[in-house]
């Protein structure tokens, strides 16, 4: 399943199914705002496919693109390697 998150205008991060959801969860796990969270929880509960992040607060959109540039890779580094053929 195709899935998009967008982090601002014109900036868009679509992705697989799988990728989506593992960075929802790491966003959840990670960022304070309480109205993010819950719609973050939302979509994942849901699939809806896409998050617009220009939709959270400033504070809480600030807080994400931070976790998403410093932390992502080093938290998944390694997970769901594919073996080598």
């Amino acid at each position: 399943m195709a899935a998009l998150l967008v982090l601002g205008p014109g900036i868009d991060w679509p992705t697989c199914g799988g990728l989506f959801d593992w960075t929802l969860d790491f966003l959840v796990a990670r960022i304070s705002d309480p109205a993010a969270i819950a719609r973050l929880r939302e979509v994942i509960d849901n699939s809806p496919g896409s998050v617009d992040l220009t939709e959270f607060s400033l504070a809480a959109r600030v807080e994400v693109r931070a976790q998403l540039r410093d932390n992502l890779v080093p938290s998944g580094d390694g997970a769901g390697r594919c073996p080598r053929r």
